[in-house]
């Protein structure tokens, strides 16, 4: 059974009507998304697959999270996931038909108030640095800005030969999971890695160096999470594990999405030939 929840009238927008992920359906809220995000800054282009395997990843909870249709036609998408008392908003967007209008303001408003219901104490949520029109919505609802995540590249490359290992991602998670804090950034907790599935694979090189790589293009590979246990930090093993996946696949570029916590491992990222990305984030969060 649908479970509509329609606003309260307006006279700018027709109100939209909110479907729980569950009744909405995987294809609705696939197309939703699409139509949301059809002009954002990164080419973002939805599947059921990809939809899929972010939920199980970053426990997004389908029943907090909904699909808003307005005359029969997407008008948004807000996606939350949620561990403990911590919920964050894993992809928010409104149709342009709908923006402007007041839409995205009830969207999170929405999203806040179930949060208090379920006594949560805390919000988050990332948001591309450079839209400061988005950065300045989410202000304006009480968000405020933490910490600064941030990316890099590494053009294509030889690399260099190891005796590289794969092993299960959930092993790679339980190894992270020994050394991470409280604050890790939600896309890089071990919480996260366990919940990846193909094509995300995880490697090591002994007990020195661990990865994940996420997703390999023509154009190079992403490099989602290096581990080095404190015993074998500075002794140059993340270098070589780099370089050895590099030359695995063929010595593609090497990619690092904008989800690194500001200063975490720079003198690194430096010294092995990668650069920072134009596009960053900041984290932002509430009580909600």
């Amino acid at each position: 059974m649908r479970k509509d929840v329609p606003y309260s009238s307006d006279a700018r927008v027709t109100s939209p009507a909110r479907v729980s992920f569950p009744d909405a359906g995987l294809a609705s809220a696939v197309e939703a998304l699409n139509v949301g995000f059809a002009d954002y800054v990164v080419p973002m282009r939805w599947t059921a697959d990809a939809l899929t395997r972010r939920m199980e990843a970053e426990s997004v909870d389908p029943a907090a999270s909904f699909v808003y249709r307005a005359g029969g036609a997407p008008a948004g998408v807000c996606m939350i996931a949620r561990r403990g008392r911590h919920s964050r908003v894993a992809a928010f967007c409104v149709s342009p038909a709908q923006r402007r209008a007041g839409v995205g303001r009830r969207m999170l408003q929405d999203a806040l108030a179930a949060a208090r219901t379920r006594g949560d104490a805390r919000m988050s949520l990332e948001v591309i640095e450079q839209n400061e029109a988005a950065v300045a919505f989410y202000r304006a609802l009480g968000f405020a800005i933490g910490r600064r995540l941030v990316g890099y590249r590494r053009s294509a490359r030889a690399g260099e030969p190891a005796p590289l290992e794969e092993l299960p991602l959930a092993a790679l998670a339980d190894i992270q999971a020994r050394f991470e804090g409280n604050e890790a950034q939600w896309q890089l907790a071990a919480a996260t890695l366990r919940g990846l599935r193909a094509p995300a694979r995880a490697y090591a090189l002994g007990e020195h160096v661990y990865a994940v790589v996420s997703g390999e293009r023509e154009d190079g590979f992403d490099l989602r999470a290096l581990v080095v246990p404190p015993a074998h930090r500075r002794a140059g093993w993340a270098t070589r594990m780099v370089d050895a996946l590099t030359f695995e696949r063929g010595g593609k570029a090497c990619n690092v999405a904008p989800i690194v916590p500001e200063g975490l491992g720079h003198d690194f990222f430096v010294a092995t030939g990668f650069v920072l990305q134009e596009i960053s984030q900041v984290e932002m969060s509430c009580a909600p």
